[in-house]
């Protein structure tokens, strides 16, 4: 799991230096798509997403980011990335007092495991992400249904600032679900930022390079950075041929052919490339 904090509010819980930027854009994409078993993980087939908000905007947000991925990452599941979005605005009152409630890990769909919801009222069925945002008792709530990682979800029932975090699971390399937990922060600005760090890794970025100048996948929602990156990074997951389980080293190659055929340097705004990573340019 993974969960993003704003610049003041220090290093997330368990955060080491292994876990810290490698100080190259290479050197981080690698830490970011390589899982513990030295492999990438992809999703084979177009997921369902299912957006559970106390606020409208959230799933506007949700589709423009989806928008974006749709357009730009030609993953070969038909007409868009998503199979759909489907969005259910959480009421003050819920859940009734007797409803029924559930969100677990099902066997069925297309990867041989999907999310099966049961929200009382707000929603009955299964699918692949479940992007959750409200307040504190709200997630707290939804996050236990989910089992949702303990440090995260202490983090955001705590009231830290910009608790935005995520979860996965995968088997053989092929992802099968993934959650996505956010108590809103103070602006829409910050909202979106969380959003789409949090939504992207769901595609396929394991982890977070800690305080990447290169990428969003890098805890500090408050920093911008060059967010082509993340999708050259994610195109090249699923263009590259490595497919779901495959060598992080060939996603890597096509990336750097992608970024060289972008003519972009993959440096942030600001400064430029050298062979020891980005350099600050003199304003």
């Amino acid at each position: 799991a993974a969960c993003a904090v704003s610049a003041a509010a220090g290093e997330p819980a368990g955060t080491s230096r292994a876990d810290m930027t490698t100080g190259t854009l290479i050197g981080d994409a690698r830490k970011i798509i390589t899982s513990d078993k030295g492999n990438v993980r992809l999703w084979t087939h177009a997921p369902r997403v299912l957006v559970l908000s106390t606020d409208a905007r959230v799933a506007d947000m949700v589709r423009t980011i989806g928008g974006i991925v749709d357009t730009t990452v030609a993953a070969g599941f038909g007409d868009g990335f998503f199979s759909r979005i489907t969005a259910r605005m959480i009421p003050q009152n819920w859940p009734a007092a007797d409803a029924e409630l559930s969100m677990r890990l099902s066997p069925g769909g297309p990867a041989g495991a999907e999310i099966e919801a049961k929200l009382g009222s707000l929603y009955d069925g299964p699918s692949d992400i479940v992007v959750a945002v409200g307040d504190r008792k709200t997630i707290a709530l939804i996050n236990t249904l989910w089992r949702a990682d303990a440090d995260g979800a202490r983090y955001q029932a705590e009231g830290h600032p910009f608790g935005c975090c995520y979860s996965a699971h995968s088997r053989a390399g092929q992802r099968q679900a993934a959650f996505v937990s956010i108590v809103p922060p103070e602006d829409d600005k910050a909202l979106y930022a969380c959003l789409w760090e949090e939504l992207l890794h769901t595609l396929g970025p394991l982890r977070d390079a800690h305080q990447t100048p290169f990428f969003s996948f890098n805890d500090r929602t408050k920093t911008w950075p060059q967010r082509e990156n993340d999708i050259l990074l994610i195109k090249a997951l699923y263009v590259s041929g490595a497919g779901a389980g495959g060598d992080p080293e060939v996603v890597l190659r096509h990336f750097e052919a992608l970024l060289e055929a972008s003519g972009q340097d993959g440096c942030p705004h600001g400064s430029q490339e050298n062979a020891f990573g980005c350099l600050e340019v003199a304003q």
